[in-house]
């Protein structure tokens, strides 16, 4: 099985930083390797909260080797405290795939991955919604900034398309 394995820690990394202190590199290895492994999802991965990356993952691999070549993917993103994956053509079996990985994310904190009793979606800050753990909720609160790069840590990779540096940055 291609799919590279869970981080030690599930949870992305407490801040910023150099990468090899912070476990950012870890993060960021995953991104680049599906980015590369999964191409029809590569434009959207940086879209993808940290805690979601891995059924976003498991879904391209089963897409892949299942159905190579008979779906396109079109956009992943969270809306609304959800995962949202839009294909614009596919068969049934691949897009139960998708909505099965969009239903199972739904059980997990988008920004540490952990499941459990209390991940939910909620206002994490100004009206913001995501589905986070108490602890992610209470970490929004205190530095919302630091929270954004825990989620999307992928919008660290510079995008070689001027229109995407924005893109990249908006929230």
């Amino acid at each position: 099985m291609n799919v590279l394995p869970l981080p030690s820690s599930t949870a992305p990394p407490d801040g910023f930083g150099a990468k090899a202190s912070t476990g950012l590199g870890e993060w960021l290895e995953r991104i680049e390797y599906v980015s590369v492994h999964y191409p029809d999802v590569a434009q959207s991965i940086k879209n993808v909260p940290a805690g979601w990356l891995p059924h976003v993952e498991a879904a391209a691999h089963q897409m892949a080797a299942g159905y190579p070549d008979t779906f396109l993917s079109r956009r992943i993103l969270e809306k609304h405290g959800l995962l949202r994956w839009y294909l614009a053509f596919a068969p049934d079996e691949v897009a139960t795939i998708v909505s099965g990985a969009c239903h199972e994310a739904t059980k997990h904190c988008a920004c540490c991955g952990s499941n459990g009793i209390d991940v939910v979606n909620q206002n994490v800050w100004g009206g913001w919604h995501l589905t986070v753990c108490n602890a992610c909720a209470r970490a929004a609160h205190a530095d919302p900034d630091t929270f954004q790069v825990r989620v999307y840590p992928a919008r660290l990779i510079p995008s070689s398309d001027p229109n995407q540096v924005l893109a990249d940055t908006v929230i």
